[in-house]
Parts: structure tokens; sequence; C-alpha cells
């Protein structure tokens, strides 16, 4: 779906985009996401299983039935990729 235009270049979203800000939005208004996501005092690890399962790449992270974040697969990522240059 084309936007608009940014700089001069052309900008489209894919439609699934309007759906997670509809899903996070009425989430966020309603202060209710359901069990099972991560939750800020989780591990890692637990997130990344859930993301690889379900075949995702990005998870809600909640407390107390309200968003406060979102993790994704870049973010996991991004940490090894520091963790291999500290090593290094």
């Amino acid at each position: 779906m084309k936007v608009g235009r940014l700089f001069g270049v052309e900008v489209r979203l894919h439609y699934t985009w309007f759906l997670i800000f509809a899903f996070l939005a009425w989430s966020l208004a309603w202060g209710y996401l359901p069990e099972g996501y991560p939750g800020p005092g989780d591990a890692a690890v637990d997130a990344f299983i859930k993301m690889a399962k379900a075949g995702v790449g990005r998870l809600p992270v909640v407390e107390g039935g309200k968003l406060v974040g979102i993790v994704t697969r870049s973010d996991f990522t991004r940490v090894i990729q520091e963790r291999l240059k500290f090593r290094s």
C-alpha cells in the first residue's frame, strides 16, 4: 500500500503493519494482552524460543496485562553481535 513520499522516495507499507498497529492500539487502550507473552523479568532465551516456535519476528513484552515493550529478532541479533565483538 502506497503511503506517500518521504524525501522524494515513495513509501510503501505492507497491510500487516496496520493490523499490528491496530492490535497494539487496542491493547494499550484496554490495558489487556493475553497471558503467555514474555514479561520484563523473563529470560531472553524463553522469548526467543517462543518467537521461533510461533514463526514470528517480534513479541510484545507484557507486565500486568499492559504492553511495556516489544522484543524483535533483530534485538537478539544485535546483542549476539555485540557480545562476539567484545570477546574478540
